[in-house]
């Protein structure tokens, strides 16, 4: 019945509780003109400090010929950290993966989440590591993409099949939470969509039964697409009182760049808690040139932005890094905030931030400095500082490295690795996890 389909998810989430396997989450947030590795460089031991802004790298990270792992309790955090420290024994900074294989000037695309050329305008030649979770943790919505500006996807499930994103936060509130919103359109939308679904479905169904056999089959996809769409809509439905509970009002219009990043923010994270998705992905302020115009909330009397923005000081581009780290601190303290199991949902959530034009505004592709938060319910080492060699070093690691280590962490070992091999890089540094994350 309707009703039996629409709480699948809520039984399949209590049978996984009942047995110790409840679902992993992921939420991948990017950000524009790169993410200088002097960000994550902690001001030093605890009892000495000095000037972190003077000890920002300018896009190269410090040299090492081996990996360098320091836990990072016992390091000072910078100022635009800071928002990190309540977790930082869930935080691991990382400095030194290569995505040369990426190529880019402004961006890599899809190459910065998937681990193989694209470039500033090429398409996905492949699943990214978002995507290719969604496909492996499915859920009501398989993967919820947001930007907080008008950059487009840099997710994908596979070859020429990118994601959509929603840029507007009524649009995603709407499209999540719609069948708990107050507006009349909503309302009759929803109240049509279910009715239309249903009769789409329906007509396929017919149309398909007037077919030879051999012929049938074309048309399974189509039929499977409906079905979906009317399964999503029911399951919606039934999770109406569970959504209202929370609490959720429709954002308001003419929002602030700051603004659209914590409301996208928040709305990414009650989709989790609320059980409507496992994946996300957050764009805070653009995939190549910035356009997002900063203000006092990033810690400009006046408001800053656009392209000319990621060729200033690295100590400027800091002030709207720090907020976007704050964001997601937040995202955190809210996933802690919730049980389950024996512990609370951040135990089974991982959030990573990296940009999409690695460590400077043009990117060189050598150096995707990231923040990873979380252990994937203790499969991962965390609270941890680690220095990668650079690239052409012999102990250098990729961020498809990165993702491969991802993805056995959450249950999903690759054959090979992920993404598109380096040459410049051993092989055995790629297709397997790294040894400094997991446990």
């Amino acid at each position: 019945s309707s009703v039996s389909l629409a709480l699948l998810p809520f039984v399949r989430h209590m049978e996984a509780q009942a047995v110790g396997k409840l679902p992993k989450r992921f939420v991948f947030c990017t950000t524009a003109n790169g993410i200088d590795p002097g960000y994550l460089l902690p001001e030093g031991p605890a009892d000495k400090k000095g000037s972190t802004v003077q000890r920002l790298q300018n896009g190269e990270s410090p040299e090492t010929t081996r990996v360098i792992d320091n836990p990072l309790s016992e390091m000072v955090l910078p100022w635009w950290l800071k928002s990190l420290e309540p977790i930082v024994d869930r935080t691991t900074c990382i400095t030194g993966l290569s995505g040369k294989m990426c190529r880019g000037w402004h961006t890599v695309g899809f190459g910065a989440l998937g681990a193989y050329p694209s470039g500033d305008k090429g398409g996905p030649k492949m699943a990214t590591i978002d995507g290719a979770l969604s496909k492996l943790i499915p859920s009501i919505f398989p993967h919820v993409g947001v930007s907080a500006n008008q950059s487009g996807t840099v997710s994908a499930v596979g070859p020429g099949a990118a994601l959509p994103v929603y840029h507007d936060p009524i649009e995603v509130y709407q499209n999540l939470f719609g069948v708990i919103s107050k507006d009349p359109g909503a309302v009759r939308r929803n109240q049509f969509d279910g009715r239309l679904l249903d009769f789409m479905a329906s007509d396929v169904k017919r149309f398909r039964n007037q077919l030879p056999g051999e012929e049938k089959g074309k048309l399974d996809h189509y039929l499977n697409a409906y079905e979906q769409m009317s399964l999503r809509h029911t399951q919606l439905l039934a999770k109406k009182k569970e959504l209202e509970d929370h609490g959720l009002d429709q954002p308001e219009a003419d929002m602030d760049w700051e603004e659209k990043v914590e409301v996208h923010c928040d709305l990414v994270t009650q989709a989790m808690i609320t059980g409507l998705t496992n994946v996300a992905a957050i764009n805070t302020d653009g995939n190549g040139a910035n356009g997002a115009m900063y203000g006092k909330r990033s810690g400009f009397d006046q408001p800053t932005g656009g392209h000319g923005f990621g060729h200033s000081d690295v100590g400027n581009r800091v002030k709207p890094f720090s907020y976007n780290v704050s964001m997601m601190a937040q995202m955190t303290k809210a996933l802690n905030a919730v049980p389950e199991g024996d512990g609370t949902m951040l135990d089974n959530t991982v959030l990573l931030m990296l940009s999409t034009s690695g460590s400077t505004h043009h990117t060189r592709c050598t150096n995707f400095p990231m923040i990873l938060i979380g252990n994937c319910n203790n499969q991962m080492r965390t609270g941890r500082h680690i220095q990668v060699p650079g690239y052409g070093k012999s102990e250098n690691r990729t961020i498809g490295t990165l993702y491969t280590t991802l993805l056995h962490a959450a249950g999903f070992p690759p054959e090979n690795g992920f993404g598109a091999l380096d040459g410049s890089t051993k092989k055995e540094y790629q297709v397997n996890p790294m040894s400094e994350l997991m446990v």
